[in-house]
Parts: structure tokens; C-alpha cells; sequence
């Protein structure tokens, strides 16, 4: 059984962990340090000193230092970034941030919108999360995936299925009285794609797990006035497709299985070190969970869109392929878009 304290916030490592002194809200906030990444709601920075990263924003996900934990006690054969600090703060947040025209219009969160310049400017304190990590020293895969050697990729990927084989082998918490589930960690909602659609669970069998799939890829298009015959048609051949496939599993999808479920390269450091060998470092961690066994497979496939062989290379190398599982749910997800297609022909 898996090692499992829930997060108690404000959560802070033991001082002897430290590499340094943790610097203070105050400097995590100010605008110093460089930024590694900047969006509306979620900020990472570079901390001066280079033993920190710390994330800050009101999109910041808890979840994700607590699946960081939960791996670092459970799984030391993956590597993640240490967790030093979590914590949460009203701030009011005074950096402006550019947004779409749509966010401009729909803001319920405190922020003004300029309509000639897309600006967001924040008017009220929001509650802030803090999360300090460990600082990861080398590239973002994104970066230089296509200008990889045979050799250098081939060695990335084995790397990389060895750490997500060993996420899959770690044991699921457990809770006297309550069955296994599929859900994050400590027994709560799915965060990150496809799930930030509705029906985020925890759920507490497959059955369960895969009728909401397909709710979130086709749940709206079935009730809209544009849906056909025939695509009522796909999408019951999609549902019975994949509850044969339910009842002719054993055990690999009654057991949850820990995955990350949003993989893609930019959530990837990997390094050189000497000999040749490649380190390499999963730095977001907010959509892994407890999954059926295939989904491992749908996950690195949605990620194709930056190297479709390099992911297929990674987890033909640690998992069965699922193909029929695979192909039957990225068809439910297409099928329930094509309203949106139909949205955009309206328009024109």
C-alpha cells in the first residue's frame, strides 16, 4: 500500500531538507527574477540563487504539489521536483496580463478588461497559491525534440518509460471501508484535460470512468438540435465499443493505474550529463492520477501534435498497446467537436 499523508496547508519541508533559506512571499512576488513562464493566473520564476522555482498565481493547482509528494515518498525511481513549500495569500496581483477578446468580456474574477488592448488589470485582492520547488537545470524537451540524434532520442525515451513504468507499478492509497478509485490523488476530482469538461469524478469502477468519457466528448453534441441521425448512430457503436471492451478486460482495468494524464514535451527538463547518459524530469505534475490502464496510451497520443513518433516510441517501450481502447475513445472526443465545426461554418 501506497504511503499517503493528505496536504495540510501552509505546507513547509523540514529545514534540514533546504538547499538555502526559502525566500519570502515578498520575493516571490516581486518582479525581479526571471520568468519562466507567464500567463493569466499562473506565473514561474526563477528565483535568485538557482535552487528555487516557485509557481504563483490564482491558477495554481495544490493538486500538483500533492501528486509532486506523493511521488517523491512513493516512487523514487521517477524523477520530480522537490517540493519545499506550499502555501496560500490574498495578493493583489498589480502585473498586467494580455488576454483574448473573449476573456476580456467574461471576467468573474475581480480583473478589468481595457477593450482596446486586451490588457486584464486586477482590482481586488484574489487568493493566491505558492508553490516552491527544486530548480531543474537543463533543457525544455519542447525545445529540442526535433533536433535530437537517433541515438540521443532513443535514449530520452527509454529514460522516460522507465520513470512512467515505475508510476504505474506504485500501489493506490488505500481507505478503510471505501473500494480503489479513479480520480487524483486522495481521493478527489480529476484536474487537466479532458475532465476540465464536467464529469471529473472521482469514480469508483471503469464502467464509470469510461461512460464519462464519452459524456465529455459528446455529452453536448448529442443535445444540440444539429445532431444527427448518423452521428447518434457512431456514438452508440463508440459507447458499445468500449463497454466490450470493459467486460473482456481482467483485472488491468478494475485496477487504477497512477498516470500522468497530460503529458507533453514542455513538461519535460532533460540534461546531458557526463558519459552521454540523458537525466530527465517530469516539472508539471497537476494532471497525473489514478486512471484505467489504456489511458496512458490516449494521453501520449493527444500529445502528438508536437512528435507523434516520439511519444509512440516512449510508451510502446513501458505499456500493452491498447489500440482498440485508444482508437474508440479519440473517436468519442472527435465526434463530440463536431459541433464546434459546425459553429465555425455558421460564421462563415
Amino acid at each position: 500500500m501506497a504511503s499517503y499523508t493528505p496536504l495540510s496547508l501552509p505546507y513547509f519541508a523540514p529545514s534540514e531538507e533546504l538547499p538555502a533559506p526559502l525566500p519570502s512571499f515578498e520575493e516571490i512576488v516581486s518582479t525581479k527574477h526571471k520568468y519562466l513562464s507567464l500567463e493569466y493566473g499562473r506565473r514561474v520564476v526563477l528565483i535568485d540563487g538557482g535552487h528555487y522555482v516557485a509557481k504563483w498565481g490564482s491558477e495554481i493547482s495544490v493538486q500538483e504539489a500533492e501528486n509532486a509528494l506523493f511521488i517523491q515518498r512513493n516512487c523514487p525511481q521517477a524523477r520530480v521536483p522537490k517540493v519545499y513549500a506550499v502555501y496560500q495569500r490574498q495578493h493583489l496581483d498589480t502585473l498586467e496580463i494580455r488576454c483574448t477578446d473573449y476573456e476580456s468580456e467574461h471576467r468573474e474574477d475581480g480583473m478589468q478588461a481595457h477593450e482596446e488592448d486586451a490588457f486584464l488589470t486586477p482590482t481586488t485582492p484574489q487568493l493566491i497559491t505558492v508553490v516552491v520547488m527544486e530548480y531543474i537545470p537543463g533543457q525544455n524537451l519542447e525545445s529540442i525534440i526535433h533536433r535530437l540524434s537517433p541515438h540521443d532520442r532513443n535514449a530520452i525515451t527509454t529514460t522516460l518509460a522507465a520513470q512512467f513504468t515505475a508510476l504505474r507499478r506504485v500501489p493506490q492509497e488505500q481507505t478503510p471501508g471505501l473500494p480503489p478509485y479513479f480520480g487524483s490523488v486522495g481521493r478527489r476530482p480529476y484536474e487537466g484535460a479532458p475532465f476540465w469538461r464536467g464529469h471529473s469524478g472521482p469514480f469508483t469502477d471503469a464502467s464509470a470512468y469510461l461512460a464519462a468519457v464519452l459524456d465529455i466528448g459528446c455529452g453536448a453534441a448529442r443535445r444540440d438540435a444539429r445532431w444527427t441521425g448518423d452521428m447518434e448512430e457512431s456514438y452508440c457503436a463508440l459507447r458499445d465499443g468500449l463497454r466490450g471492451c470493459v467486460q473482456a478486460a481482467d483485472d488491468g482495468y478494475a485496477t487504477p493505474v497512477f498516470t500522468h494524464a497530460s503529458i507533453h514535451p514542455g513538461d519535460i527538463i532533460v540534461e546531458r550529463k557526463e558519459g552521454g547518459e540523458w537525466a530527465a524530469c517530469v516539472v508539471d505534475l497537476s494532471g497525473a492520477g489514478w486512471h484505467p490502464a489504456f489511458w496512458q496510451c490516449v494521453s501520449m497520443d493527444s500529445g502528438c501534435r508536437y512528435d507523434s513518433e516520439f511519444w509512440r516510441e516512449v510508451y510502446q517501450r513501458m505499456v500493452p498497446f491498447y489500440a482498440q481502447e485508444e482508437k474508440l475513445v479519440l473517436q468519442s472526443l472527435a465526434l463530440g467537436k463536431q459541433d464546434y465545426l459546425l459553429d465555425v461554418e455558421d460564421e462563415d
